[in-house]
């Protein structure tokens, strides 16, 4: 799941997965995939297998603020995340759709748990685009009136091939 990265010796993520699954079936109803080294399919995205039924049944049987609903939820009413909005979905951002669209069960606490590991989390990206892009970083930064000076020998080379990917 995580490759170190070839500068500074950070770990990346280099592949993540995550699905929902019904009980009485192996096979996912929705699943977020990320392949850092994803040549055809986008590096990021959603898969849906919501057409056997499995996610309508499972709708039909979650709670939501503690009851039952009167009628199932529907597909077209879920909102799956993106991440926010500058940041590729986590494992937090999954869980909290579960509970919050779907109606999951949760225990007493879990969002409180969930935005902790968001933050951390999304701090990570945060220092990860300033290492790999800190030409841009500086930019904005002097734009803000910091006095930012880049080392000596620093060269302004960036990764634009990830900025520019499907």
């Amino acid at each position: 799941m995580f490759a170190e990265s070839s500068q500074d010796g950070f770990l990346k993520v280099d592949q993540l997965r995550m699905w929902m699954t019904p009980v009485f079936e192996e096979v996912p109803v929705v699943r977020l995939e990320f392949e850092n080294r994803s040549t055809k399919p986008p590096v990021s995205h959603w898969q849906f297998h919501a057409e056997r039924g499995a996610l309508s049944f499972m709708l039909a049987r979650t709670r939501s603020d503690g009851r039952y609903e009167s009628s199932p939820m529907s597909l077209s009413a879920l909102h799956f995340p993106t991440g926010g909005r500058r940041f590729r979905p986590g494992i937090e951002d999954f869980v909290q759709f579960l509970v919050q669209e779907c109606g999951f069960d949760a225990e007493k606490g879990w969002r409180h748990s969930l935005e902790d590991g968001r933050e951390l989390g999304r701090r990570f990206q945060v220092r990860t685009i300033a290492r790999d892009y800190p030409a841009e970083v500086a930019e904005v930064l002097r734009q803000n009136g910091w006095v930012v000076t880049p080392p000596s020998g620093f060269d302004d080379w960036e990764a634009t091939a990830a900025l520019r990917e499907f």
